[in-house]
């Protein structure tokens, strides 16, 4: 069950790159093995910056190299 004052993301890579720029989740609700859903306290990231940070992300290099490491995982199947 969500948390009232969180925003909660479930792309890990996202995640990831929240923590990267010193964001850390304030609550991880597990869906299953290896899926959780990551919450930020909205006190701490605001809309306007929840947005600019999903707007870098989608731009960075970091999404690009996740997405390769997503390629590569790929081959050993």
């Amino acid at each position: 069950m969500q948390e009232p004052g969180l925003r909660y993301t479930r792309n890990v890579k996202f995640a990831a790159f929240l923590r990267m720029k010193r964001h850390f989740p304030d609550a991880i609700e597990k869906m299953g093995r290896g899926r959780a859903n990551y919450g930020y306290r909205e006190t701490s990231i605001d809309d306007m910056v929840w947005a600019d940070l999903k707007s870098e992300f989608d731009r960075s290099d970091f999404i690009t190299y996740a997405q390769h490491l997503d390629a590569i995982i790929d081959l050993a199947f």
